[in-house]
């Protein structure tokens, strides 16, 4: 799952035609601020057994473009929720849109394990309790899980402030 500015591309261009000094100073506030989201989303995704923490990251691509990611693959499903309770962003619709496409991962078999391994973790099921397990994930199954943002709050808290760094760096430069 990748995080894009969307709107921005004729922002970039025309810094494209600005000097080497002011899209270098831009760059360096892209790739600061990339790392605070990165940084933000880690801190505000669940951690059960620190699969999506670990997943968050950030890439430079070239100049003035970077990304942002959480490569575990629950990570959408996290940010999004699932079944009846979805809520995405419009911003991110074509990245939800993107994950309904890609091929199910795991069977119910490991599907039971993992509630039942995160539930003894967390001390909801008891040892032993396969049971409880199979009706947490019958229950997950038929309703969903609501969403946990953590990546696009992370994103909206920093945004208004890079764009109004990158104002600022332009406005001295003229």
């Amino acid at each position: 799952m990748n995080l894009q500015l969307k709107g921005v591309q004729g922002v970039i261009n025309a810094l494209a035609q600005l000097d080497n000094e002011v899209t270098r100073e831009v760059d360096a506030e892209m790739q600061a601020s990339v790392n605070k989201i990165a940084a933000m989303a880690k801190r505000k995704a669940p951690s059960n057994f620190a699969e999506l923490r670990n997943s968050i990251g950030s890439e430079r691509t070239t100049t003035l473009q970077y990304s942002v990611f959480a490569n575990a693959y629950h990570a959408p499903y996290i940010e999004f929720g699932t079944r009846g309770k979805v809520d995405v962003p419009a911003e991110m619709e074509p990245v939800a849109a993107a994950i309904k496409s890609r091929p199910k991962k795991g069977n119910w078999t490991q599907f039971v394990n993992s509630i039942y391994e995160w539930g003894t973790k967390k001390k909801v099921i008891k040892k032993g309790d396969k049971n409880h397990a199979v009706n947490i994930a019958r229950k997950i199954y038929k309703f969903g899980i609501a969403p946990q943002p953590y990546l696009w709050p992370s994103f909206v808290a920093e945004r208004s402030k890079l764009v109004r760094r990158i104002t600022d760096i332009v406005k001295k430069k003229r």
